[in-house]
């Protein structure tokens, strides 16, 4: 078994500022409530935080880019006074256009697979991070090979980044509801194919569905089983792990680094 021994594996927190997550939605719908979870996470030694203003479950309607602004700048303006870095959730130009000025944003996650080419022209020359996703809306996929095609998709969308000046790009092969419980566990089993890319991976597993819906579960009762998930995605050479809670993962990559340095 080959063993990632990179040691700088960083914790990316979910802050879900929208009224219908699938796990905490409302929690952190009001800038209080977001405030002091803030606080939290950071006396937890989070890495990035991650803003996501909307769900993308399935049967989701995207707001307005005014409704966007109106949920994020707040959080962006309070996070640049803790200097932490943060990355948004968006795929909008527009949206992107206006958030560019906050010194801290280094990370814009790109929800659309690329529908909005323009936000690459933005980000170009920046130290911007671009975090490329693999989905699609079809709600019953049929993969004949879900590890070849989600390289395939990969593949196609690097070309057209490349044609900009993009110094750092992510890839996020997405496991979520429009891939099957199949699909998911062969992507996590197979992670490490992706390193062929020479990117930085992002893997977010959090409390999903490919583990409460096996176990006939739900989001709140399958901690355990997202850490042990996210084990698992570190030793497939996973750099970013993004999750709702932060203390259990941070745990697990300093036993996985200490194991690695033995």
């Amino acid at each position: 078994m080959q063993i990632n021994m990179k040691n700088t594996v960083k914790i990316m927190w979910i802050l879900n500022i929208t009224p219908d997550s699938f796990f905490d939605g409302w929690n952190f719908n009001s800038f209080d409530n977001a405030k002091n979870q803030i606080e939290k996470m950071i006396e937890e030694w989070v890495d990035i935080i991650d803003i996501g203003w909307f769900s993308s479950r399935p049967g989701f309607v995207l707001p307005t880019v005014e409704e966007e602004l109106k949920r994020i700048i707040p959080i962006l303006d309070l996070l640049e006074k803790y200097n932490i870095d943060f990355s948004v959730d968006t795929c909008r130009s527009e949206v992107v256009g206006k958030i560019i000025k906050y010194k801290n944003l280094i990370y814009i996650n790109d929800i659309s697979w690329l529908a909005d080419e323009n936000i690459l022209n933005i980000i170009e020359n920046t130290n911007i991070w671009y975090i490329l996703m693999h989905t699609n809306t079809i709600s019953n996929p049929q993969y004949l090979d879900v590890v070849k095609e989600v390289w395939d998709f990969f593949e196609e969308k690097l070309k057209i980044i490349n044609k900009y000046k993009i110094k750092n790009i992510i890839l996020d092969v997405w496991f979520w509801f429009w891939k099957n419980i199949k699909h998911n566990y062969d992507l996590l089993k197979n992670l490490n194919y992706f390193q062929k890319f020479n990117l930085e991976i992002l893997v977010w597993l959090s409390r999903k569905s490919m583990m409460y819906k096996f176990l006939d579960s739900n989001p709140q009762d399958v901690l355990e089983e997202t850490v042990a998930l996210n084990l698992l995605a570190l030793n497939n050479w996973a750099d970013i792990l993004r999750v709702h809670d932060i203390k259990k993962n941070k745990n697990i990559i300093k036993i996985f680094n200490l194991m690695n340095n033995l």
